[in-house]
């Protein structure tokens, strides 16, 4: 009877409920704006190393007449 009864309890803690739509979506929602997120960081800080002060664009670009300045 005891074993009967262990079985029963072992079985019982074996069939955890699995997470539903909701809380799946949810966690996957909260993932994904966390690596937006990271994401955003790194672009901006990309950005802002690689930012160079105003050069004068003229002096790569054609002139009127198809020639180089």
């Amino acid at each position: 009877m005891r074993v009967a009864a262990a079985l029963v309890l072992l079985a019982l803690a074996a069939c955890s409920s699995e997470p539903d739509f909701d809380e799946r979506f949810e966690k996957a929602e909260t993932e994904t704006q966390r690596l937006a997120q990271e994401i955003d960081t790194e672009l901006a800080k990309s950005a802002a190393g690689t930012a160079q002060p105003d050069q004068p664009a003229a002096a790569s670009e054609p002139d009127a007449a198809g020639g180089r300045r």
